[in-house]
Protein backbone atom coordinates (compact mmCIF):
# COMPACT_ATOMS: atom_id res chain seq x y z
CA UNK A 1 0.00 0.00 0.00
CA UNK A 2 1.58 3.04 -0.82
CA UNK A 3 -0.65 5.70 1.02
CA UNK A 4 -3.54 5.61 3.66
CA UNK A 5 -6.78 6.97 3.19
CA UNK A 6 -9.12 8.17 5.60
CA UNK A 7 -13.07 9.06 5.31
CA UNK A 8 -14.78 11.39 7.13
CA UNK A 9 -18.46 10.51 8.48
CA UNK A 10 -19.83 12.59 5.80
CA UNK A 11 -17.73 10.81 2.94
CA UNK A 12 -19.01 7.71 3.73
CA UNK A 13 -22.93 8.92 4.55
CA UNK A 14 -22.55 10.07 0.66
CA UNK A 15 -20.57 7.07 -0.55
CA UNK A 16 -23.91 4.45 1.23
CA UNK A 17 -26.16 6.86 -0.84
CA UNK A 18 -24.67 5.92 -4.42
CA UNK A 19 -25.85 2.85 -6.19
CA UNK A 20 -24.50 -0.04 -6.67
CA UNK A 21 -22.51 1.28 -9.50
CA UNK A 22 -21.15 4.59 -8.59
CA UNK A 23 -20.17 2.28 -5.06
CA UNK A 24 -18.28 -0.30 -7.29
CA UNK A 25 -16.71 2.14 -9.55
CA UNK A 26 -15.08 4.37 -6.08
CA UNK A 27 -13.85 1.11 -4.93
CA UNK A 28 -11.79 0.51 -8.21
CA UNK A 29 -10.86 4.37 -8.00
CA UNK A 30 -10.07 3.82 -4.25
CA UNK A 31 -7.61 0.79 -5.33
CA UNK A 32 -6.06 2.96 -7.71
CA UNK A 33 -5.16 5.75 -4.90
CA UNK A 34 -4.05 3.48 -2.42
CA UNK A 35 -1.81 0.99 -4.85
CA UNK A 36 -0.14 3.43 -7.45
CA UNK A 37 2.18 6.33 -6.23
CA UNK A 38 1.40 8.64 -9.44
CA UNK A 39 -2.38 8.71 -10.38
CA UNK A 40 -3.21 10.35 -13.44
CA UNK A 41 -5.10 13.44 -13.29
CA UNK A 42 -7.96 10.95 -15.25
CA UNK A 43 -9.03 10.16 -11.48
CA UNK A 44 -7.54 12.53 -9.33
CA UNK A 45 -7.30 16.46 -10.02
CA UNK A 46 -6.02 19.35 -7.68
CA UNK A 47 -8.80 22.60 -7.29
CA UNK A 48 -7.76 25.90 -8.27
CA UNK A 49 -6.51 27.88 -5.81
CA UNK A 50 -6.86 25.54 -2.95
CA UNK A 51 -4.90 22.58 -1.60
CA UNK A 52 -7.83 20.47 -2.49
CA UNK A 53 -8.24 17.27 -4.60
CA UNK A 54 -11.25 16.14 -6.29
CA UNK A 55 -11.61 12.34 -7.35
CA UNK A 56 -13.50 11.93 -10.38
CA UNK A 57 -16.26 8.99 -10.25
CA UNK A 58 -17.99 9.01 -14.06
CA UNK A 59 -20.79 6.00 -13.77
CA UNK A 60 -23.58 7.55 -15.74
CA UNK A 61 -23.69 10.00 -13.31
CA UNK A 62 -20.41 12.12 -12.50
CA UNK A 63 -19.39 11.87 -8.99
CA UNK A 64 -16.76 14.69 -7.26
CA UNK A 65 -15.22 13.37 -3.78
CA UNK A 66 -13.27 16.00 -2.12
CA UNK A 67 -9.82 15.43 -0.69
CA UNK A 68 -6.47 16.54 1.09
CA UNK A 69 -3.17 15.31 1.30
CA UNK A 70 -1.76 15.09 4.90
CA UNK A 71 1.33 14.97 4.75
CA UNK A 72 2.37 16.64 1.61
CA UNK A 73 1.10 19.35 -0.73
CA UNK A 74 1.76 16.96 -3.64
CA UNK A 75 -0.95 13.87 -3.50
CA UNK A 76 1.54 12.28 -5.68
CA UNK A 77 4.12 12.43 -3.24
CA UNK A 78 1.96 12.16 0.39
CA UNK A 79 1.52 8.68 2.13
CA UNK A 80 -1.52 9.95 4.07
CA UNK A 81 -4.73 11.88 2.43
CA UNK A 82 -8.75 12.28 3.77
CA UNK A 83 -11.37 11.77 1.99
CA UNK A 84 -13.54 14.77 2.65
CA UNK A 85 -17.09 14.88 0.85
CA UNK A 86 -18.87 13.91 -1.75
CA UNK A 87 -21.43 15.39 -4.16
CA UNK A 88 -22.84 15.10 -8.04
CA UNK A 89 -21.10 17.28 -10.14
CA UNK A 90 -23.92 19.71 -11.72
CA UNK A 91 -21.99 22.74 -12.72
CA UNK A 92 -18.70 24.57 -12.14
CA UNK A 93 -20.01 27.16 -10.47
CA UNK A 94 -21.68 24.90 -7.09
CA UNK A 95 -17.42 24.01 -6.46
CA UNK A 96 -16.89 27.53 -4.15
CA UNK A 97 -19.83 26.11 -2.34
CA UNK A 98 -18.89 22.48 -2.48
CA UNK A 99 -14.89 23.84 -1.35
CA UNK A 100 -16.20 25.90 1.65
CA UNK A 101 -17.79 23.06 2.64
CA UNK A 102 -15.21 20.47 2.74
CA UNK A 103 -12.74 23.03 4.65
CA UNK A 104 -15.42 23.04 7.70
CA UNK A 105 -15.33 19.63 7.66
CA UNK A 106 -11.62 18.95 7.40
CA UNK A 107 -11.44 21.48 10.39
CA UNK A 108 -13.66 19.68 12.16
CA UNK A 109 -12.35 16.20 11.24
CA UNK A 110 -8.70 17.37 12.27
CA UNK A 111 -9.98 18.63 15.54
CA UNK A 112 -11.28 15.44 16.46
CA UNK A 113 -8.35 13.46 15.14
CA UNK A 114 -5.82 15.46 16.72
CA UNK A 115 -6.21 14.27 20.13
Amino acid sequence: MVRKIYLTSECIEFLESLDSRGKKKFLQIMEVLLEIPIVHTHFLKKLTNTRLYELRIRSGLEYRLILKSLDHDDFNQCTKAVCIHGFMKKATKEYRKEISRANRILMEWQRQHES
